[in-house]
């Protein structure tokens, strides 16, 4: 699970990475930021199955990978991206929604096995 987990951050990294030119320019609450927020929900679903007793520390590198990845699309100009704190706030949702989704499956999980 740890592998698949990394897996995807690496696939983010690289859905991150493609130029500027090829993405559409989108504004907030449309595709772009649907993606983003599913990225980072299907992250924080992997992340958390992978290290399942660090909550608090998956919250916090799943917000540090995405201010990070924002950063870097703004960095690297020959990407032709620029960092959207949009795109972070949407990141943070999916991260979040993951998270509380997880942590229901985990409750119900516990409830039906006892």
């Amino acid at each position: 699970m740890k592998a698949l987990s990394i897996g995807w951050a690496l696939l983010i990294l690289a859905l991150c990475s493609i130029p500027g030119a090829s993405v559409p320019d989108f504004t907030l609450f449309t595709f772009d930021k649907l993606g983003h927020f599913g990225m980072f929900f299907i992250g924080a679903l992997l992340w958390l199955r992978a290290w399942p007793e660090r909550l608090g520390w998956v919250f916090a590198a799943g917000i540090a990978f995405s201010v990070g990845t924002e950063l870097y699309q703004g960095l690297v100009p020959f990407l032709g991206r620029s960092a959207d704190p949009f795109d972070v706030l949407a990141d943070i949702l999916g991260l979040t929604a993951g998270l509380g989704v997880a942590l229901w499956l985990r409750r119900r999980r516990s409830v039906s096995v006892a």
